[in-house]
Parts: structure tokens; C-alpha cells; sequence
């Protein structure tokens, strides 16, 4: 995902002295990258991930052996989220047969698995253990199965969790932290630090509670907003991407070709898919231009009709592999006629064609 330092041409200098030719110079030493700043959270996630399992003989054990010795209430409560991201697996099978098994936080830390009520039970009597005021949040998410620009039902369920720290709540998701089911329904374990402490304004766009209270925002959105909003996955916060004005999750436009409302900053990589259903209509509806103020994507649609965008992005000019980012449903009036760009472009008026 990073590219390496570009080395300049080398300069070729022959010198004739007392008949000898030298050789080439040699070039000029490339100095190497700076390393990355350590990461502000580097002891509480090596103590997260290498507790060993005689402190995990009970909650109480567990709670006091994260914590001891870290000052800053941060980092007490990222010892036991690491904990909880490294060492419980989601229940995959109980997921998919609505059979949870015992969900209590003596049952989760005994059997290391479970689904989001056993992740967000276990965080709570962690914390409490640890001393801090915590909830258990219960409400939807927009995650497996769901289908952006469509409302939100039982089947969305989910739990996660609030903490004081410093006098102030903050929300975190144990389970979406730990890893995710793939395109195949597999589980892939992957910590990503994006649902600790994530800001409100960001969480909302995927977490919608029952008590509004928890939304933790000045003025806390209705379902139905919540429903209307695109669904804005943990990438598209993180490599930088910025939603422009009002982003909507369903946009109503004249087409065939249409301006996505999000701006790409400098150095970062983003594409994006057009999609009927789940599958994509081909490559050549989509379009990168960058400007002084950022990146505009454009996006073609082969017909009239109702589509899903799929955005992709990641840090880095050229990054080769992006992650998906967002979703966005979008309704055309005209389309291309099944025209890709170049194909349009070929047959435009001055290029020597016909006007389509």
C-alpha cells in the first residue's frame, strides 16, 4: 500500500585521467522512509494481546491484570478492548442458528466465543471490574446482510458499548473490532482500531441505538434518518475520504452520468463500482479526476434504473489493494445505452463520430 522512494536517474561520469577510464558514479544514497510514529496505544494492545491465560482464571483476574500499572484511564479501557479483539471468536455457527449458548461473561471468557450480546456483556463486567461506569447499548446496524437505501429490521440486531473516561462517554464496538464475516459468510479475524472510541458523527452512519441518549450526538437522528443515510463502512473514515454536504444514501439524478457528493483528498486512492444487485456491469463506468481542491468521481449507468454505487478507497497515491468504503443507492432517469466512457468520448461531437 506504500509505495516506495523514487531513485533519480544516475548520472554516467566518464573521466579520462592518465589514460584510464573510470566507471560510473555511484548514485547518490536514497535515504530511507521514516518510521511510522509508534503507535500512542503500543503498551495497552501488547498487554491486550499477550495476557496469558492464567490472569483470564476469572473477570476480576483478568480486569486487574490489563490495567495495573497504566496511568491514563485510555488506556485501561484499550487494554481489556484489545483483550476482548484478540482472544474471543465470533460464533459463526450461532449466528447463523440463532443458538447463542450461555452468553454471560463467565461463559464468554471460559469458551472464548460468542456473538455481539456475549462481546458487549463481557466488555461491561471488564470495565466494571476495572472501576469504570459502563453500558451495554442495544439497537441496529447496518452489517452483514444489510442493503444500503433499505430499512432496517430484527434481523440487524446489535450490541455494543458506552464508557466514561475523563467524565466523558465514548463508544466502542468489541465484536465489529475483532474481525468480519467475508463475502462468503467466513469469519476473518482482523483487529481494526476504528471502532474504539469512534466519533459519534462517524458511528451513526452504521449504529443506530434504541435509546437516543446514546447516539451521543447534540441532536440525536430518527430511524428514519438513520435509515436514509449511505452506509459509510470504517474505510471510508480512515484513508480520508469526506462526504460532501448532505450525503444521502439514495440519490434521484437525470444521468447517464453522475458526480458521486465525495471528495477524494491528495494522497489517497478511490474507485468505485457500479452495480445492479450484487453484480457489477462492467468496467469503464467510472471515472477519477483530480483538481486543487481533491478528487471528483464520476460514475456512468448503462440504463435507466436503480443501482448501487460501491466505493472503494485506501491511503496513498496508487495504493494497490483498496478496501470497499461505502455504499450508495443510486436512481437514474437516463442511461449510456450501454455505453462505457471511452466509448462515449469516442462517438462525441470534434472526435470524428457521431453524437450518441
Amino acid at each position: 500500500m506504500v509505495r516506495g522512494p523514487c531513485r533519480g536517474a544516475v548520472l554516467l561520469s566518464i573521466v579520462l585521467l592518465a589514460g584510464c577510464a573510470l566507471g560510473p558514479a555511484a548514485p547518490a544514497p536514497v535515504p530511507e522512509p521514516a518510521p511510522p510514529p509508534p503507535s500512542p496505544w503500543a503498551e495497552a494492545d501488547r498487554r491486550g494481546v499477550e495476557a496469558p491465560e492464567d490472569a483470564a482464571r476469572s473477570v476480576a483476574s483478568l480486569a486487574a491484570y490489563l490495567t495495573e500499572g497504566l496511568p491514563a484511564e485510555e488506556m485501561r479501557v484499550r487494554a481489556i478492548f484489545r483483550w476482548m479483539t484478540a482472544h474471543i471468536r465470533y460464533d459463526v455457527e450461532g449466528f447463523r442458528s440463532a443458538d447463542y449458548g450461555d452468553l454471560s461473561p463467565d461463559a464468554v471468557l471460559h469458551r472464548r466465543s460468542a456473538v455481539c450480546e456475549g462481546y458487549s456483556g463481557l466488555f461491561e463486567s471488564l470495565v466494571k471490574a476495572a472501576g469504570f461506569e459502563v453500558a451495554v447499548v442495544s439497537g441496529y446496524a447496518k452489517g452483514v446482510g444489510y442493503v444500503a437505501g433499505t430499512p432496517v429490521d430484527a434481523t440487524l440486531h446489535h450490541a455494543w458499548n458506552a464508557v466514561k473516561v475523563r467524565e466523558e462517554w465514548k463508544l466502542l464496538d468489541c465484536t465489529w473490532g475483532a474481525g468480519a464475516l467475508n463475502e462468503r459468510g467466513e469469519y476473518v479475524s482482523g483487529f481494526d482500531p476504528f471502532y474504539f472510541f469512534t466519533p459519534p458523527e462517524e458511528f451513526i452512519y452504521s449504529h443506530f441505538p434504541n435509546d437516543p441518549r446514546w447516539q451521543l450526538l447534540p441532536e440525536p437522528v430518527t430511524r428514519q434518518a438513520f435509515e436514509a443515510l449511505p452506509m459509510l463502512k470504517a474505510a471510508f473514515f480512515t484513508c480520508g475520504l469526506v462526504p460532501v454536504g448532505s450525503l444521502a444514501g439514495h440519490l434521484e439524478e437525470e444521468g447517464p452520468v453522475v458526480l458521486l457528493p465525495v471528495l477524494i483528498p491528495g494522497g489517497v486512492s478511490a474507485k468505485a463500482a457500479v452495480l445492479r444487485g450484487e453484480e457489477p456491469v462492467g468496467e469503464g463506468f467510472f471515472e477519477l479526476s483530480r483538481g486543487p481542491s481533491g478528487g471528483e468521481m464520476r460514475v456512468l449507468f448503462p440504463a435507466p434504473g436503480t443501482y448501487t454505487v460501491r466505493v472503494f478507497g485506501a491511503p496513498g497515491d496508487g495504493a494497490p489493494l483498496l478496501d470497499w468504503a461505502a455504499d450508495l443507492l443510486v436512481t437514474v432517469r437516463r442511461g449510456s445505452e450501454g455505453k462505457t466512457f471511452e466509448q462515449m468520448k469516442a462517438t462525441a461531437p470534434g472526435k470524428g463520430g457521431r453524437k450518441s
